[in-house]
């Protein structure tokens, strides 16, 4: 009987958190779309200033404070546009990220085509409203057809009981960066590109300059195990949920080929989900390519 009440009580807080789960993507979505109408109606800036947060990151094309960046700088001469086309938000609600396509004019120039690619947001909700703390994203061909929005799996068995604190956060954020270490290598013993297949998720998407969104691990382990080299990153910072199932990890990343001084850089964005194990998953990975570092 008492087993039977238990197994009773964490399904009806499994239904709980993802009816919250949903509302919070619905809530999040909004905030993205309102983010875009308001860069439509108002102008690139505008729209920044009314929705990066206070500390907010952005890339120009190294990571400034966006606040301050759009107030010092003049308004960009580009109509930029775009839509989510997948969100997902952390089982407290307070964390969550929206990817999709963006779509950038020249205001200066009419005939000059456009440019294309995909944008990655991470949101953090500052009281009731939602703020974003980090946008980055990549450039790459025209689409072929229009993206259509699409939410994320269940969490069905990956809930918990306890109640999130302080200590359990940095618990997990501490294990996150430990995997994060364990998976990127260092300056000293860079890994192999392929290493990274190992800790995307079935479900994982995988953004790469010049590229196509490349969607699911399987697609991602083709491309990366096409490509020969070691690489290594290097932390600048990052976040994680207040219940420790979502974080996110950005900062430097270096590639070399078969000839060590064939060196790339620039900068990476993953996204970290935390399953019913308690290892670690990358949901997101995002490398931005830099000439210069």
């Amino acid at each position: 009987m008492i087993f039977s009440a238990n197994v009773l009580l964490c399904a009806i807080t499994a239904a709980a958190h993802d009816d919250t789960t949903t509302e919070d993507v619905t809530s999040l979505v909004s905030a993205e779309r309102a983010f875009a109408r308001t860069s439509a109606e108002k102008g690139m800036d505008s729209a920044f200033m009314a929705f990066l947060s206070d500390d907010a990151i952005i890339f120009r094309p190294h990571p400034v404070n966006g606040q301050e960046w759009f107030r010092t700088h003049p308004v960009p001469s580009i109509a930029l546009s775009w839509s989510p086309g997948f969100a997902d938000v952390s089982s407290s609600g307070d964390l969550g990220y929206t990817t999709g396509p963006w779509m950038a004019r020249d205001r200066t120039d009419s005939t000059a085509p456009p440019s294309y690619g995909d944008f990655v947001s991470v949101w953090r909700k500052r009281g009731r409203e939602w703020k974003v703390d980090l946008d980055l994203g990549v450039s790459h061909p025209a689409p072929p057809e229009e993206v259509q929005f699409s939410s994320p799996r269940s969490r069905s068995g990956q809930h918990s009981l306890v109640r999130p604190d302080t200590s359990s956060m940095m618990a997990a954020w501490s294990r996150l960066l430990a995997q994060e270490r364990e998976v990127f290598g260092d300056s000293l013993a860079p890994v192999p590109v392929r290493n990274l297949v190992s800790s995307l998720s079935p479900d994982a998407r995988v953004f790469r300059p010049g590229h196509l969104p490349i969607l699911g691990s399987d697609s991602a382990k083709k491309l990366l195990d096409s490509r020969s080299g070691t690489f290594f990153r290097r932390q600048l910072g990052g976040g994680i949920s207040r219940d420790g199932d979502l974080g996110y990890t950005y900062g430097v990343y270096h590639s070399y080929g078969e000839n060590r001084a064939d060196e790339k850089g620039g900068y990476y964005l993953t996204l970290w989900k935390r399953g019913g194990t308690g290892d670690w998953d990358i949901v997101l990975d995002l490398e931005n390519r830099h000439s210069k570092q």
